[in-house]
């Protein structure tokens, strides 16, 4: 069941990494203060990638114990809603239909809405990862499709964009029982609505996230709807682009929305944690945690000031206790540190974040330099030194280190040349 469930997450993901023509070259390391997972979650092509990351996280420790696969039908159906499939309007010819009123002369969203509730989204709702993979395959592309038609006429993209929220609200809705559809199908009801954009991606950029779909992922991390960690994650992981490029009508409606998702933030981690969240999936949602704070602490207004406060509630206490706390957290919290200037801090912070900020540089240093020495190079004379030329002959019987342990490194030297800036801050 684990595996079914990533396997679907995975493709949704990895299908559409492919089919973005926008995309930069791969590049999971960079000189920069990221960690790798936040690497993944930060670079262009990554939002594609974010969800398996978390899947295999979050869901492949244990949730999907209490919220896999059912093993047989009438758990499935007593677990969760269903819808049935009817033939008569979900086959091929109803495809072809839809397709044909995809096409700027004869564009009818009446009947492209027609199909999407009564096939795509009832295979989506289905306990069955055959149909919610064809469903899914289908949804995203005309995604992209109607992403193309929006540059002949962008009222198209704005149609079909209202017409997915529509559906998404009803796939992501329980009843009056409590019930949802399967949490597989409300993980990819998620990603669809982070994958919404507003303003189509470019040659130089991907495109900007959807206020709609901002109130979606904003929700879902209300503690009153019950959802399991792997749908906050999809959540978290989305929004940090709404608040990076944000677009609302207003600066007032950009504030209230960031409000809300604070406080909705608040309640979530004052609220009682499953027993199936361990330390390392607790520590993960942090780091996502972090880097919604640090874009919405980066900003103006009362927002940017609740977050600044959030925001130290978290990072403090990675940095002060580190042993406690997974190097990926704390290497998060020293780049969100690097971000934002914070106004409260106090004498006895500043020198918790000088103490910790060295100590985490001293010791990541050697542990890399350590994993380096043991590698052989990615070049045939190994990458050269930090700042210096390409190509350089590898030392006599060393081994050459390659330019994913260098960017590494450098990222390191980042983290400790931004130590000796605290008191300029």
């Amino acid at each position: 069941p684990r595996q079914t469930l990533l396997f679907v997450l995975f493709w949704i993901q990895l299908e559409g990494f492919f089919r973005r023509p926008e995309i930069e070259p791969l590049r999971l390391f960079k000189p920069s203060t990221e960690a790798l997972p936040m690497r993944l979650l930060t670079a262009n092509f990554t939002r594609r990638l974010a969800t398996p990351c978390l899947a295999f996280t979050l869901l492949g420790s244990g949730y999907l114990q209490t919220y896999g696969w059912s093993q047989d039908a009438a758990a499935g159906a007593a677990n969760y809603r269903t819808k049935a499939i009817d033939p008569a309007l979900c086959n091929e010819a109803k495809a072809k239909e839809k397709n044909e009123k995809f096409k700027p002369e004869s564009f009818d969203i009446n009947v492209i809405e027609g199909y999407y509730r009564d096939c795509l989204f009832v295979r989506l709702a289905q306990p069955n990862s055959e149909a919610m993979n064809r469903a899914r395959a289908e949804i995203f592309a005309d995604i992209e499709n109607a992403e193309r038609r929006a540059k002949q006429n962008p009222e198209i993209l704005a149609e079909f964009n209202r017409m997915l929220f529509r559906q998404l609200k009803e796939l992501l809705a329980k009843d009056g029982e409590g019930k949802g559809y399967h949490p597989s199908s409300r993980v990819i009801g998620a990603v669809i609505a982070g994958r919404i954009n507003k303003q189509p991606g470019t040659n130089t950029g991907g495109g900007v996230g959807d206020p709609s779909a901002t109130r979606i992922l904003i929700d879902l991390l209300d503690p009153k709807t019950g959802e399991n960690d792997g749908m906050i994650a999809a959540s978290l992981s989305y929004l940090p682009r709404h608040w990076n490029n944000p677009v609302f009508d207003s600066a007032d409606d950009l504030d209230r929305a960031q409000t809300l998702f604070l406080n909705n933030l608040q309640a979530f981690n004052a609220a009682q944690k499953p027993t199936s969240r361990g330390r390392k999936e607790d520590e993960y949602l942090k780091e996502l945690m972090i880097e919604n704070l640090t874009a919405i602490a980066s900003g103006k207004g009362k927002a940017a000031q609740q977050a600044n406060q959030m925001l130290l509630g978290i990072i403090l206490p990675a940095i002060k206790d580190q042993k406690k706390s997974s190097e990926w957290l704390v290497e998060k919290a020293l780049w969100s540190f690097g971000r934002v200037k914070f106004a409260d801090l106090k004498p006895e912070d500043i020198t918790t974040i000088q103490t910790g900020s060295l100590e985490f540089v001293r010791r990541s240093l050697e542990d890399w330099t350590k994993r380096c020495d043991q590698t052989s190079g990615g070049f045939a004379g190994g990458t050269p030194g930090l700042g210096g030329p390409r190509g350089g002959p590898a030392g006599a019987g060393g081994p050459g280190r390659s330019e994913e342990h260098t960017s590494e490194l450098q990222s390191r030297v980042d983290i400790s040349y931004a130590v000796f800036c605290l008191k300029k801050k």
